[in-house]
């Protein structure tokens, strides 16, 4: 999966359906109020990084309507301004005179322009994970990727709380929980490429693994696949750290697997990774599929029980 413009519309569309509906409007709570701002670009830059370019992962109760302030609106205006060299002594009063229908324009463009941040700034993000505090000391963004996925996962699946995307912007959660799928959509899409990566770096490593060691499997590979990955399901296995590239790449030590390969040539671990990859619903909500999860698909092993340690 490549995480595609196309895609991304598709999230655009379903955000501004919500937004612009006129049959069932959003609530907006729109405060006007005046503090001093900054006449350095730095604390723009700070505020900017945070809102539009940071992982976000705090989370706030479930929102029905949004409530914005007109001092986020004129921060935002006044650092593209500084930043582009732009005269910003109107901002104030050109933002003095929004109503709900300005300010509803407002925040589609600014949901635009942060989601298209995550495809041009995606490593200042990673950067900006490893210096918060949340993630101090951890350098591996395989780690960082999976953390954040699970998180918004969680998220996702609660009816009690949502994302909060914006300092001084609060949205729906039905907007929200869109915005936090936009997320799981690249941050998966980042992790599959980083996995691949790091398969041709483990495949390429030759060690020497004596056949007769091996475990002869009588199955088809898409049947071990299907074992291990319902093992870790059920919580018989468990593989913490090791990306899924490696795992198949033990397997594949363990298992004698020549007679399920169409060519002798062929790399079993480069195979396995294929299945056990999976993918996502296009919802980005919920576990990752398999191929077996198609009904189509004959089960070989869906009756194995959940682990209960007693």
């Amino acid at each position: 999966m490549i995480a595609s413009i196309t895609y991304s519309s598709a999230f655009f569309e379903k955000i501004d359906g919500i937004l612009f509906n006129e049959d069932v409007p959003v609530p907006v709570l729109y405060r006007k109020r005046r503090i001093e701002f900054f006449s350095d670009l730095k604390q723009y830059k700070r505020t900017y990084k945070y809102n539009f370019i940071a992982f976000p992962v705090d989370t706030i109760p479930n929102a029905d309507r949004i409530y914005i302030n007109s001092d986020f609106i004129i921060g935002y205006k006044k650092y593209h301004a500084i930043r582009n060299k732009f005269s910003n002594e109107t901002i104030e009063n050109e933002v003095e005179k929004y109503d709900k229908d300005s300010v509803v324009e407002f925040i589609s463009d600014i949901i635009h322009e942060r989601i298209s941040n995550l495809s041009f700034e995606f490593e200042a993000a990673l950067k900006h994970a490893k210096a918060s505090y949340i993630f101090a000391g951890i350098t591996d963004n395989v780690i960082i990727i999976r953390n954040l996925l699970s998180h918004y996962r969680n998220v996702l699946n609660s009816p009690n709380i949502q994302i909060s995307h914006f300092s001084g912007l609060s949205l729906p959660k039905v907007i929200s929980d869109v915005m936090t799928e936009v997320y799981i959509y690249y941050l998966s899409d980042r992790l599959e490429m980083m996995e691949i990566q790091s398969a041709s770096e483990v495949l390429s490593v030759s060690e020497v693994v004596d056949d007769g060691l091996r475990i002869k499997w009588n199955g088809r590979q898409q049947d071990l696949a299907e074992l291990f990955i319902e093992l870790e399901r059920k919580n018989w296995t468990t593989r913490g750290e090791l990306s899924m590239i490696k795992v198949c790449t033990l397997l594949s030590k363990v298992f004698d697997l020549s007679d399920t390969k169409r060519k002798h040539a062929s790399n079993s671990a480069a195979s396995l990774y294929q299945l056990f990859k999976g993918s996502y619903p296009e919802e980005s909500r919920g576990d990752r599929r398999y191929f077996f999860d198609d009904k189509k698909h004959k089960r070989q092993f869906e009756n194995i029980k959940e682990f209960n340690k007693s």
